[in-house]
């Protein structure tokens, strides 16, 4: 079989820094103190902020990424830790995988499985896996060390199916006349506009919030063209110390923006609920399988804390 060959966008995070991987998918043959596996994200911030090991203590030391579904993998960010004044790094490592948990495959690359690791606690150094790997765990050993085996990171990559690409909510490339709203919540400080439903936007107001909070309110995306929509982030927001997200949702779609369908569950061929946030910052991730093949997308809050609030970034292609 040929080597693989993806796209050039097929770079995107997989959800360790951004906490979309969740703690239970982080596992290792050990660790010290308290610098558990589930610290692993690239830029963890905090005293205890990494997974760091003790070598003697393990002799072939690793840590393990379940991404829950096989995708495709094109690079593995890594970066060290600070323990008071001193560093802790990885100096080189090397890379098994595997598509079901059993049979592993070491990555060798065109030229040697060894690669190349960080040469201080803070920056981050980034490998490209080439070619690139299908799998759904990754495992790092690392061989080479500056005072303990220590690691953050993050997996680039994409779906095995393509498709994956964000569709612009972050970025802006859906402009602000495109996002529209049942209602939205305005006081002569703040105006909480549907515009403002961006992942990861920044400022005192930042996300969408209606008039008022009840089952009938919605956010609209039109993407102008049919699109192949097939995952979607949420996030929720903070106003005055005030904890706003929302913890379930539906899903409606319409090609002509008058004719609405729920998106159904495929057990039960009832409209299905999303689960969402747990806390304000946090991404939940899921995916629409089968995707969704739409020009307009509406999302519904069904419940929620505090008050409705939303961040969102929509993931999918354009058919035509």
């Amino acid at each position: 079989m040929p080597p693989l060959s993806p796209s050039a966008d097929c770079k995107l995070p997989m959800g360790l820094a951004s906490g979309i991987t969740q703690d239970s998918q982080i596992s290792a043959s050990g660790h010290v103190g308290y610098w558990e596996p589930k610290l692993a994200r690239l830029n963890n911030p905090g005293k205890y902020n990494a997974w760091s090991i003790i070598k003697k203590e393990h002799e072939h030391p690793w840590i393990q990424v379940d991404l829950q579904r096989q995708v495709v993998i094109t690079g593995i960010q890594t970066q060290g830790a600070m323990q008071l004044l001193k560093h802790l790094y990885t100096v080189e490592y090397f890379v098994t995988y595997s598509k079901d948990g059993r049979k592993w495959i070491t990555f060798k690359g065109r030229h040697s499985k060894t690669q190349m690791g960080n040469s201080d606690g803070t920056n981050v150094k980034e490998n490209h896996i080439d070619p690139p790997i299908i799998a759904r765990y990754i495992r790092l050993y690392p061989t080479k060390f500056h005072n303990r085996p220590t690691f953050r990171i993050e997996l680039l990559g994409c779906e095995v199916e393509g498709c994956s690409l964000p569709l612009g909510m972050e970025n802006g490339a859906i402009k602000n006349s495109e996002i529209t709203a049942s209602s939205y919540k305005k006081t002569w400080w703040s105006s909480w506009e549907p515009s403002l439903a961006r992942l990861n936007l920044k400022g005192r107001t930042n996300a969408w919030q209606p008039k008022v909070n009840n089952k009938d309110q919605w956010l609209q995306i039109d993407l102008k063209h049919f699109t192949k929509i097939t995952s979607i982030i949420t996030q929720g927001a903070t106003s005055m110390s005030t904890a706003m997200y929302v913890k379930t949702f539906s899903i409606h779609y319409t090609d002509d923006n008058s004719t609405w369908k729920p998106y159904l569950d495929v057990c039960t061929s009832m409209e299905k609920v999303f689960t969402g946030n747990i806390n304000t910052d946090g991404h939940v991730k899921h995916f629409f399988k089968p995707p969704i093949l739409s020009r307009f997308i509406r999302i519904i809050p069904k419940t929620w804390n505090q008050y409705i609030a939303l961040r969102i970034e929509l993931f999918g292609c354009e058919v035509f």
